[in-house]
Formats: structure tokens, C-alpha cells, sequence
């Protein structure tokens, strides 16, 4: 029941709703209409419904087993709490929004349809298929409190389905749509791709001092743009190069094995205080794999990036000298400090000569950029292929392998550049270099369709029903959610739309 989430996250309809011929007239009289109880505090308001804590804390249980069961240790209930009350609540809320549109268009749902769309479940029946109305009973005063509460989310649910129906039916995707949306995303293409760096200057730039001069003369602020721009690069903090040996420890580990690892590890130290090697010793007898292969050195650390026992003992050691064994959560450590870089605070003033030649270099490679593009331009005119020019012009040439139509516009080799895929894709038949150069980034990007592979009709005629099938949900997806986008905006307009998370009451959420 509950289109939870008819995106996704569809819940079996059968777990949760049904009820059957004689149980069913007891709880509501025939040609009665289904008047719901009042909730204890409405949390959603929607165009005359009103769902309460029992309704949403229900639906919340519902998706946080779903939820466990998926991610398994990776569910954090704390981290989610506030978020999947708000889920709960919004798909109440759009089920609401869909059952009152329903009822508006004409759409009905009489007695009999209930109790035959109850009837139809197994979770009631016996084990001879017979209705039990002690499993009903069991169940609704369990998961729902009170039968009205059942039996109007029922109702609710199953108009909400009525105007599923109808949008869905107005989600057809024909044959030839199909095929045409199949003929692009089965199409490949084998490119050939000069990316020219702009930031790159030309072998053995340097900038003279008249230009020098006249960059801190007459645009300073770009300078002082490019200084602001980049903190962490003129204010380092205080950092050290160490390398460190692992005896490898549980957490919890009993006292006896601990003093017999605190052992091995005082008699290693003894051993690198007497001139032992300490790189060959971290590659014998190091349980640290990241640090091992490489004699235990760690490169270079700030506080704030190891444990604190091991950043204590690794800030208090001068370069050169050992540490006594150290305990953290992973073992006993040895280390040793190999050098030292103080906190280092480089003003505007003492770096902008050396900015304003970086700025210069990049304006340097940003002109030999365009020259090298306009002269491979140059040549696709005049009927040479990309890969002839840069050839001659011993510039790198990549080809990145296939690449097909993707909606996020990515391309092997560049990454993601919309404007490329969809240029080489639209390219005509025959067509070899492009005759343009793409901006990305920093990089001015040229290319070339080595080879374009279209699929063959066995294989579009084979893809043809699934297309169809994606393409149909797609399509009554995007129905959907403007349908449900546009009467939440109209009833929220009406004031008719509330959802009001602060009204649950914890103290009234059914047991699960």
C-alpha cells in the first residue's frame, strides 16, 4: 500500500493492506461513506486529508527496515532520523495530493472494490487460503491502531493508483521512438584528442622585467586577486616529514599480549639506537602496509592528520632523534622525525614578484595555445586530418577508446564535456577533424571520428522491447512529477498544503 515509493522504493502491497467480504461490512456500513478518525496531531494537511504521527512514524518504520536490510552496518538511524521523517511525511503528502485529484477528474473507489482488493492478498488468509479475521485484527491494531486508519489509507492508496493509471496512460512511447533513441545510445565513436594546455607556457619562458613591471603596475589587483585566491599555499602550517614502524595491536587486546608487543617493539628501538637501518627494518618487521614498501616513511603531516598519542610524540621529536614505543588504537609505533617545517606565513609583499611571473607564464601558454589551435585549424581546413597536423607539429595525441551517448556528457579522455559529445555525435556522416577547438577548463580541446560504429538492426531488434519498457517509465515519471509539482504549488497557494514535521509525537508512534 502507499506508493512507497512507486520511484524506487514500491513496497509489496501484500505486507500491508487487506481485509475480505463479511469483516470488511462490519467495519463499514454498506453505502456508508468512510469517515476517517481524527489522528492525534495532524503532521500532513492536504487538500482536506489529514495524516497524523501514526500515519508517518508507520511509514518512517517501513523505510527504515528497508533501509537496514540494504545497507546492513552502514545505516546510521541517528544521521537519517530528520530525513526520513521528512520522506515519510512528503510521500504521504503526494499520495494525498494524487487521491484528491482523483476524486476531483471523477475516479471513485466503491465497497466492493475494496473488499475485493483485500480479498486478493494472502497475508490474511490461512493456511487453506481462507480470510482469517484474527490475522486482520491482529495485524491493523498493530501496524495501524484503529481499522479507519486502515481502511482510508487503503482508499487513499487506491485512487492514488487510478491516477497512476491515467498518467500512464498517457505515457506511450511508440516503435519508432524507441528505435531512434536505441540508434543513438547503441552508436559509438573512436576519437582521436589534442588537449592543448593554456596553462602551460612555451619551453623556456621567462618573463623580462618590462613586462614584469608593467603587470605589478598596471593590473596589481589581479595579482592580489591570485594571492586571495589561494591561503593555503602562502600559509602552511607547522609540518613533519617521519617515518615509523608498526607492531600491529588490537584495541582490546589482553594485558599479556600487550607487554609481549611492547617487548618487540622496545627491542627494535634498541636495535635502530645501535645503527640499524631504520627503512630496512620498517620493510622486515612493519605491520603497516600503506607505509611498509616505502621504509615507513609517511611524508610530510600537519597536526590535526594522525591520532594524538602518534602526533604528540612525532611534534616533540627533533629531527633525527627516536621515540619511544607508542601506543594507539592500532599497535605500538617507533618513529623517528626526519625533518621539520615550521609554520610558514608568506605575505602579499614578500610573494607577489614570484605570482605576478606565474601569471605571466600562464598568459604565455594561453597564447601558444591558441597559436598551436589556430594552426591545427589551419590544417583541418584546408582538408588534413587532426592527427596529421599535431603529428607534424609534435604535439601529444590521445585516443581514449570507445565512446557512446551519456546523459552526464562524458567523454573517455576529457571527462565530462557535454558540448564535445554532443558536436562529434552531430556530426554528418563522413565527417573526419571538427573544424573548431572546444574550451574545457584549461585546456583548448581538438578532435577527430577516427571510426563511427552503428548498431546493427539484430541487435536494435533485440534492445527494442526494453527500450520501449525504459523509455514508457521515463516518460510517466516526468508526467508524474510535473502532475505533483504543479498541484503542490496550486494547493500550497490555496493554503491547502502543510506539512508540519515539529507535530509528531514520538510518544505515539506505533511499535514495530
Amino acid at each position: 500500500m502507499l506508493k512507497v515509493l512507486r520511484q524506487g522504493q514500491r513496497w509489496i502491497m501484500g505486507t500491508v493492506v487487506l481485509l475480505v467480504g463479511g469483516v470488511f461490512v462490519f467495519f463499514i456500513g454498506v453505502g456508508k461513506p468512510l469517515q476517517r478518525a481524527e489522528p492525534h496531531a495532524a503532521v500532513v494537511k492536504v487538500a482536506g486529508r489529514q495524516y497524523g504521527t501514526q500515519e508517518v512514524m508507520h511509514l518512517r518504520a517501513q523505510q527504515e527496515d528497508q533501509l537496514r536490510r540494504a545497507l546492513g552496518n552502514g545505516f546510521d538511524p541517528k544521521s537519517m532520523g530528520d530525513r526520513l521523517d521528512a520522506i515519510a511525511a512528503n510521500t504521504l503528502a503526494q499520495m494525498a495530493i494524487e487521491a484528491s485529484e482523483a476524486e476531483r477528474l471523477g475516479f471513485r473507489v466503491s465497497d466492493d472494490e475494496l473488499r475485493q482488493t483485500i480479498k486478493d492478498l494472502p497475508i490474511f488468509q490461512d493456511g487453506e487460503g481462507q480470510f482469517s479475521a484474527e490475522r486482520f485484527k491482529n495485524f491493523v491494531e498493530y501496524e495501524y491502531g484503529t481499522e479507519r486508519h486502515f481502511l482510508q489509507m487503503l482508499r487513499d492508496d487506491l485512487l492514488a493508483q487510478k491516477l497512476g493509471r491515467l498518467i500512464a496512460a498517457n505515457a506511450q512511447v511508440s516503435k519508432v521512438e524507441a528505435r531512434d533513441a536505441l540508434l543513438q545510445r547503441l552508436e559509438q565513436l573512436e576519437l582521436a584528442i589534442v588537449a592543448l594546455d593554456t596553462t602551460q607556457p612555451p619551453d623556456g619562458f621567462q618573463p623580462n622585467p618590462d613586462q614584469l613591471k608593467e603587470l605589478l603596475g598596471k593590473d596589481e589587483a589581479r595579482v592580489r586577486a591570485a594571492y586571495q585566491q589561494h591561503p593555503d599555499r602562502y600559509h602552511v602550517p607547522e609540518q613533519v616529514q617521519a617515518r615509523h614502524i608498526l607492531f600491529k595491536l588490537a584495541k582490546d587486546a589482553p594485558p599479556e599480549q600487550v607487554e609481549a608487543t611492547r617487548k618487540k617493539a622496545e627491542e627494535t628501538r634498541a636495535r635502530l639506537a645501535s645503527g640499524a637501518d631504520f627503512a630496512a627494518l620498517a620493510r622486515e618487521l612493519s605491520d603497516d602496509p600503506g607505509s611498509k614498501d616505502k621504509g615507513g616513511d609517511l611524508g610530510f603531516f600537519q597536526r590535526g592528520q594522525m591520532v594524538p598519542p602518534f602526533e604528540q610524540a612525532a611534534f616533540s621529536l627533533e629531527p633525527g632523534k627516536l621515540s619511544e614505543p607508542v601506543r594507539t588504537d592500532f599497535g605500538f609505533h617507533i618513529l623517528r622525525v626526519e625533518e621539520r617545517h615550521p609554520a610558514e606565513d608568506r605575505t602579499y609583499e614578500q610573494v607577489r614578484e614570484e605570482l605576478a611571473r606565474e601569471l605571466l607564464a600562464q598568459d604565455a601558454g594561453h597564447v601558444q595555445a591558441r597559436k598551436d589551435a589556430d594552426e591545427l585549424l589551419e590544417g583541418i581546413r584546408k582538408g588534413r586530418t587532426l592527427e596529421d597536423v599535431a603529428r607534424e607539429m609534435k604535439l601529444s595525441i590521445q585516443r581514449p577508446g570507445p565512446m557512446t551517448h551519456r546523459p552526464d556528457g562524458f567523454v573517455p579522455g576529457l571527462g565530462i564535456a557535454p558540448d564535445v559529445q554532443a558536436a562529434v555525435f552531430a556530426a554528418p556522416a563522413g565527417t573526419k577533424s571538427l573544424p573548431r577547438a572546444f574550451e574545457l577548463g584549461n585546456r583548448l580541446v581538438l578532435v577527430e571520428i577516427l571510426e563511427r560504429k552503428e548498431p546493427t538492426e539484430e541487435e536494435v531488434t533485440k534492445a527494442l522491447p526494453g527500450e520501449i519498457e525504459k523509455l514508457t517509465q521515463e516518460k510517466r515519471q516526468r508526467l508524474q512529477t510535473a502532475w505533483i509539482d504543479a498541484m503542490r504549488k496550486t494547493l500550497t497557494d490555496e493554503g491547502e498544503f502543510q506539512i508540519d514535521l515539529a507535530a509528531l509525537d514520538r510518544g505515539a508512534a506505533p511499535r514495530r
